[in-house]
């Protein structure tokens, strides 16, 4: 064995993670990991009364913002 180098990445953590494990990778459903785009992309794929978690990635829609705008998107208090 001996140690393989790689090139710096800008997300260290999450690179190596990628590809130590890119042979064995299974992807998520959206059930468990729900991109909150996907509400607005593909809202027909979505099962929202099953999602367990919601990533909110989208700038100015994290969670507290949503809630600050009443809980919908694009709607002010």
């Amino acid at each position: 064995d001996k140690l393989v180098v790689t090139d710096p990445t800008p997300f260290a953590e999450q690179d190596f993670l990628n590809m130590f494990f890119r042979d064995v990778y299974k992807p998520i459903p959206p059930v468990y990991n729900l991109v909150l785009a996907m509400l607005w992309r593909h809202p027909e794929n979505i099962q929202l009364h099953k999602v367990k978690v919601v990533h909110y990635c989208a700038a100015g829609f994290q969670a507290v913002e949503v809630h600050r705008r009443g809980g919908q998107h694009g709607q002010g208090r």
